[in-house]
C-alpha cells in the first residue's frame, strides 16, 4: 500500500511557524530575563512536533521525516564547529 505525498498547503506551512512566534513571545513576556533556561527550548520542541505533525498528515512516513531532520543536522553542522573553533580561539 502506497501512500500519496500531498504538497503542504499555505496553511500548514505557516502553522508551525505561526505557533512558534505565539510561543516564544508568550515565554518572554511570562519569564522576561529567564526564558532562556527552558521555555525556549519546549516551544522548539512543540513547534518541531507539530511540523512532523503535519508532514505525517501530508503523507510523509516517520522514517522520511528522521531522515530528512538528520541531513539538515549534517549540513549545518560544519558551520556550528566553525563557530565553536572561533569562539574558542577568541577566548584564548
Amino acid at each position: 500500500m502506497t501512500r500519496e505525498i500531498k504538497q503542504p498547503t499555505l496553511l500548514d506551512a505557516f502553522i508551525p511557524v505561526i505557533s512558534l512566534i505565539l510561543m516564544l513571545g508568550t515565554a518572554v513576556y511570562l519569564f522576561a530575563d529567564n526564558s532562556s533556561y527552558g521555555p525556549n527550548q519546549v516551544s522548539l520542541l512543540i513547534g518541531t512536533g507539530l511540523a512532523a505533525i503535519i508532514g505525517m498528515k501530508n503523507g510523509h512516513k516517520w522514517h522520511d521525516i528522521e531522515k530528512g531532520i538528520i541531513q539538515g543536522i549534517s549540513v549545518s553542522l560544519g558551520a556550528c564547529l566553525i563557530l565553536l573553533v572561533v569562539g574558542a580561539l577568541i577566548g584564548t
